[in-house]
């Protein structure tokens, strides 16, 4: 059995320990458990793309699989899947693996960076002092993350049943704040603060066209239908017709 095949049995089992027989508990815990497997393969078939090395792709396929293992202890110690009502997931994970000493198989260095691709795979952006193999890796994971989060979001959005909280309790009035448009205009991602409605918070995920890092995830949103389903979960408003001109111009100067 090679590293990954090692280190994925270890996950199975340490996410299985979380199951307690509360249906609502361990439905959270086996959706996390799938979007991490999920994430793991966004992960390798991104790296298939991109022609990474045999290394690189070894590291990226681990990186993928652990980078929300921080969510399990949260949801044993919070009951929530909600950062602000909680912990920084990414930041948690990453103490984890450190603390528990999960990588200790691989080179210190590929281990380093594969808990630095954990720390910062949600953070709004990659830190400047991020460099080399922690950077690389951290780039791939919030790609492989955005794209299997698009599968997710877009089912919930389709069934209407909002969980307030994790919308942050945003009006459901179909408009858009002026802050939040301009700020997707200038393909820059809204501030939470300047999000005031469910509309906001659905074009949010807009911003993340502009933030995938490789031409192979930006190719999935379109081969995929992604943009399409995604605009048709919004309104039609003056507002929504700019961005979509402006999305579909991206991606098409991009995808040449």
């Amino acid at each position: 059995m090679d590293i990954t095949e090692r280190l994925k049995s270890f996950f199975h089992n340490y996410v299985d320990a979380y199951l307690t027989g509360d249906k609502s508990l361990d439905r959270n815990i086996m959706l996390k458990k799938q979007h991490s497997l999920m994430v793991h393969r966004e992960c390798r078939e991104l790296a298939a793309a991109e022609n990474f090395s045999e290394h690189e792709t070894v590291l990226a396929e681990i990186a993928g699989l652990y980078h929300d293992i921080g969510r399990f202890e949260q949801l044993k110690r919070y009951n929530t899947l909600v950062d602000f009502k909680s912990v920084n997931h990414g930041e948690f994970g990453a103490d984890i693996l450190e603390k528990d000493n999960i990588l200790n198989e691989l080179e210190p260095a590929d281990a380093a960076a594969v808990i630095n691709a954990v720390r910062y795979h949600n953070s709004r952006d990659i830190p400047d002092r991020l460099t080399g193999l922690s950077r690389f890796l951290t780039r791939v994971v919030r790609d492989a993350d955005k794209l299997d989060i698009y599968r997710v979001v877009m089912d919930y959005y389709r069934e209407g049943n909002y969980d307030k909280t994790i919308l942050l309790n945003l009006s459901e009035t179909a408009m858009v704040s002026p802050a939040v448009f301009e700020a997707i205009k200038g393909r820059q991602n809204p501030l939470m603060s300047d999000m005031k409605t469910i509309t906001d918070f659905k074009l949010s995920k807009l911003c993340w066209f502009y933030d995938l890092n490789f031409d192979h995830s930006l190719r999935e949103i379109r081969n995929r239908g992604i943009d399409k389903k995604l605009f048709g979960l919004l309104p039609e408003l003056p507002e929504i017709k700019i961005i979509r001109r402006d999305v579909n111009s991206y991606m098409d100067a991009r995808l040449v």
